[in-house]
Formats: structure tokens, C-alpha cells, sequence
């Protein structure tokens, strides 16, 4: 899908990748006051004053990340540093051989906390620093030259490099896919409503900053309920299927059209003010009507009613915006259906309690 869904998948990550953000600088808070102890005990007063500014570093940024909108900068910002800090452990003489199990944690964290692009690409180079480090200061140890000493290591940070990369794939695959879903009308393929609520957020700020105009359609297919009982629903999902293609073959390129429910549609026509509107909606019309829903040896013939809005207060919601275009769709279909009205008066902000839509009253047309 495209904008708004790409939107909902960066949201549903952003959560998770919060969330691991959030369990490291704990822990690194944690850990690096334990080592402060350690450290001053052992007089190794550099590496304290190194674990020292990386706690208050890691505690500090526990309040930065709730909020931010930067969430992928502060995680290399500090991810940068929390992996040279332990570059500098591996080199320092004064650490065993012993602190380099901590090799196996860089590719773990780093295809966590940055995805699996941009989370090898660091994994390869500090796990590449600390093998050139790893055998700068221990190469000539009678174990390391062991047979099968260094293999072991290298298999074993392979091992651990493979199996997060390989979650991280089959994690974002999977997060894509229920995004996609829960933005996706399952009947039809199109868009629902969530989605182009989301959309709509995004367009309306483009429309405030620029000043571009930002129109909305209401679809409603005239007499659909006789569909279903001449025909039977299996035929009603058939042309509302073929409906939602129609309509999708006859906009243009930058709008979007999603299904809100039975066999109501909403399009939203970025860069495009009412006029332009009437227009592009007197083509769907036409298109509609033109068009015949075959459905085993039945030929099914639809028209629909259509009502234009078009966001003119930036405080309007995606509601207000639809009210206003059901509102001239009830119009149309009073007028006697199978024709397009717009709405050209100026919005008025709607209340606290919500208002009823016209022809949600069961004696309002169908």
C-alpha cells in the first residue's frame, strides 16, 4: 500500500524498537553503576569515568526517547558510543580475555535497535574491530592458536550475526503484512477507513503549509440493497469489487479511494479544490453508470450518488470533512439520485457531540 501504510509500519516499528531502546538503556544503567564500583575497587579510573558518563548518558536519554519523533538518530547517537565504549574495554590491557564474549551482543542489538539494513552494516564493522583488536592482544596466546580456537569464535559470532538477521527480516515482513491489513478493506483490496484518516492528517498538513486545496468524495451506490436480494451477497461482493476497480481505473494518479463500509466509498483528491472536485466526481459518475458488473449470467447495472467537500479550516477533521460530503450525498440522492453535489459553503467547526448524518435515519434513501 502507499503513504499511510508505509506510515502505520514505520508506527508499529517505531513501538517495538522503542520498547528494546528502552530494556538497553536499563540495563546500561544498571550494568554501568555496577562497573563504576568495579572499576573505581580495581583503581582502573579511566574505564570508571567511561561507565560513569555512560549511565547518566543512558538515563538521560530514558526521558528523551519516550516522546521523541527522532526515535532512529538518538539510537545511533547512542548506540555509536555504548559499541566504542566496549571497543575501548577490548583494547584497554587491563581487561581479560574474557570481556570479547561480549562480541556476540553487537549484532543482536544492533539489527534491533536499527533493522536489518543499517543494523549489519554496523555489526560488520565493530565485530571486524574487535577481531582486529582481539588478535592484536591475544594472536599469540598458545590458546588462540589452538586448532579450531579462532574458528569456533568466528562460527560462533557468525551463528549469532545469521539468527538476528534472519529475526529482523522475518519480523519486519510479518509487521508489514498486519499493517497492510489492518489499513486494507479485505472485500475490495482498496483502502479503509483508518487509512484514509491517516491520509488525510498527512495531506491536511501538506494542504496548511502550502496552501494547496484538499477536496473529499463520498461514493454511495444507488438501490445496492436490491442487488443483494435479487441476486444473492456473493453477487453484491462481485460488483462491489468491480465497482472499487472502476473507480480506481478512472482517478488519477495522486488520489486515493478507500471503502468506509457496505457500499459506501470516500476519495481523497489532494491539489484539487471543489470545482476540480465536481469534475472528477462527474467522471466517476458517468464511469459507474457506464459500466456493467457481470456476475455469472447476470449483467448488473449500478449508478451512484456522489457529495463533494472541501477542507476549508485548518481545526477541520477527517470527520468534519466527511459529514460535510455525506451531507451533499444525501442531497443527491433527495434530488433523485445517479448525480453529483457539492458542497461551497464554509465550514463551521463541529461540536464536542457528534451529529447524526442524514441518512443514517431509516427513512432517509437508499
Amino acid at each position: 500500500m502507499p503513504r499511510a501504510s508505509h506510515k502505520a509500519h514505520e508506527g508499529f516499528e517505531a513501538h517495538h524498537r522503542r520498547a528494546v531502546l528502552q530494556v538497553l538503556l536499563v540495563l546500561t544503567a544498571v550494568c554501568g553503576a555496577a562497573y563504576v564500583v568495579i572499576n573505581l575497587r580495581a583503581e582502573q579510573y579511566v574505564l570508571m569515568v567511561i561507565e560513569l558518563l555512560m549511565t547518566v548518558f543512558a538515563c538521560t536519554l530514558l526521558f528523551v526517547i519516550r516522546g521523541t519523533r527522532h526515535l532512529k538518530a538518538w539510537t545511533i547517537v547512542f548506540i555509536i558510543p555504548f559499541y566504542s565504549v566496549m571497543m575501548y574495554g577490548f583494547y584497554s590491557p587491563e581487561t581479560e580475555i574474557t570481556v570479547f564474549g561480549w562480541v556476540l551482543v553487537i549484532p543482536l542489538l544492533a539489527h534491533l535497535l536499527l533493522g536489518r539494513r543499517l543494523g549489519a552494516a554496523v555489526s560488520v564493522f565493530f565485530v571486524g574491530v574487535a577481531g582486529v583488536l582481539f588478535l592484536y592482544r591475544f594472536g599469540g596466546d598458545a590458546i588462540v592458536q589452538a586448532p579450531g580456537s579462532i574458528a569456533n569464535i568466528a562460527m560462533a559470532t557468525a551463528t549469532v550475526f545469521a539468527l538476528s538477521h534472519f529475526y529482523e527480516a522475518s519480523r519486519e515482513q510479518a509487521e508489514r503484512r498486519l499493517s497492510d491489513m489492518a489499513m486494507t478493506d479485505s472485500l475490495t483490496g482498496l483502502p479503509n477507513r483508518a487509512y484514509l484518516e491517516q491520509l488525510f492528517e498527512d495531506e491536511k498538513q501538506w494542504h496548511v503549509t502550502s496552501g494547496t486545496p484538499l477536496s473529499l468524495l463520498m461514493v454511495d451506490l444507488d438501490f445496492f440493497k436490491q442487488v443483494n436480494d435479487r441476486h444473492g451477497h456473493d453477487a453484491g461482493d462481485a460488483a462491489l469489487r468491480d465497482i472499487a476497480g472502476v473507480m480506481r481505473d478512472n482517478l488519477r494518479e495522486h488520489d486515493t479511494v478507500g471503502r468506509l463500509g457496505g457500499e459506501e466509498f470516500a476519495i481523497l483528491l489532494s491539489d484539487t479544490d471543489v470545482h476540480q472536485g465536481l469534475m472528477v466526481a462527474e467522471g466517476l459518475r458517468h464511469a459507474i453508470a457506464s459500466h456493467g458488473c457481470r456476475h455469472e449470467a447476470h449483467m448488473i447495472r449500478l449508478t451512484a450518488s456522489l457529495g463533494v467537500a472541501t477542507l476549508s479550516l485548518p481545526e477541520e477533521t477527517f470527520a468534519d470533512l466527511l459529514r460535510r460530503a455525506d451531507h451533499c450525498l444525501y442531497r443527491a440522492k433527495r434530488a433523485g439520485r445517479n448525480r453529483v453535489v457539492a458542497n461551497t459553503t464554509t465550514a463551521v467547526p463541529s461540536e464536542t457531540t457528534p451529529s447524526i448524518h442524514p441518512h443514517d435515519d431509516a427513512t432517509s434513501p437508499k
